[in-house]
């Protein structure tokens, strides 16, 4: 027996791809080769490319492409996305967390988005806030920007002030 596991990383006449995402950071572009039965099926399935692929169904002309524009930090980190929703490979750290959120609410992948925010709730603490401050003004993601200078704040005199000077004025 001959088992074959679709993979993105893979070439995409080998593995026979049928769809293309095309990630734009503001300066460059990516060309991410994706098949419809792994990212629009299953309980890691984008609902947002789902859609997508549907419109094309129904669509004249099919264009199997999908282009996206993401703040260059969320785009860096597509293959980390669909490595999740190809396999569930997933190893969330504070520098990440937020642009795979990013990326979960713009492809709404419901389950990756409940992971991410939990992980965001249990590991902002004062040590982390100064780090999600600063991704968080990557991804522009102002809720946890907000959280995280406030908890800042409410803690001015234990924050260690040369992280802090570090960071943007406009956040405070």
């Amino acid at each position: 027996d001959f088992a074959f596991k679709l993979d993105w990383r893979q070439n995409p006449n080998i593995s026979l791809s049928d769809w293309t995402v095309v990630v734009y950071d503001g300066k460059e572009s990516a060309v991410y080769h994706i098949h419809k039965s792994e990212v629009g099926l299953g309980p890691r399935r984008s609902k947002f490319l789902a859609a997508k692929f549907d419109e094309d169904e129904h669509a004249d002309v099919t264009d199997p492409n999908t282009e996206v524009y993401l703040p260059s930090r969320v785009a860096a980190l597509f293959p980390e996305f669909l490595d999740y929703v190809y396999s569930d490979t997933l190893q969330l750290t504070t520098r990440n967390v937020l642009a795979l959120k990013h990326l979960a609410n713009h492809f709404d992948v419901r389950a990756l988005y409940k992971k991410t925010d939990s992980f965001v709730q249990s590991d902002l603490n004062l040590k982390t806030a100064p780090t999600y401050c600063a991704e968080a003004d990557l991804v522009l993601d102002e809720d946890v920007q907000k959280k995280a200078v406030q908890l800042m704040a409410e803690n001015f005199g234990r924050v260690d002030m040369t992280v802090i000077t570090q960071l943007p004025a406009k956040m405070f």
